[in-house]
Formats: C-alpha cells, sequence, structure tokens
C-alpha cells in the first residue's frame, strides 16, 4: 500500500496521464485537508474510506425470514 510513495517534484508523468484531473485531485486533497484541520479530524473523507456507525438499526418488528418467506409479509387491506 505505501510503495507508491514519491516526493511530487520528482513524480514521473505518462503518456496519457490527465495533468488537468491530476491538478483537481491536488487542489481536492488540499481542501479536504484544510477542513479537517480548521473543524475537525474526519470532518470530510471519501466514500471510500467507509464510515463508523455510532447508531444501529431498531429491528424489533422484523421478521427473521422477511426475505425468504412471503407468508411473513404484513399484508394491507
Amino acid at each position: 500500500m505505501l510503495m507508491g510513495l514519491e516526493p511530487k517534484a520528482s513524480r514521473q508523468v505518462t503518456l496519457f496521464e490527465d495533468t488537468a484531473a491530476t491538478d483537481r485531485r491536488s487542489r481536492l486533497n488540499e481542501t479536504m485537508d484544510r477542513i479537517n484541520s480548521r473543524f475537525g479530524r474526519r470532518t470530510v473523507a471519501l466514500a471510500g474510506a467507509g464510515i463508523e456507525k455510532t447508531w444501529s438499526m431498531r429491528a424489533s418488528n422484523v421478521t427473521p425470514a422477511y426475505t425468504t418467506d412471503w407468508n411473513n409479509l404484513p399484508k394491507v387491506r
């Protein structure tokens, strides 16, 4: 995971690399860093980083076989 770390100045550009996209990504990362340093760690994060749920769903009325047994579904009249 850490094998691709290198200084930004010594990075070699490839033939098919989109330099505009690289610049946008760099500005986005800098903006996220500024927001997180001002408002606290993990105020803004990438979706791929995952989330830590501090809540849990209350499933007291859910049948154990709600996805496999059609007879356990509630009937609306």
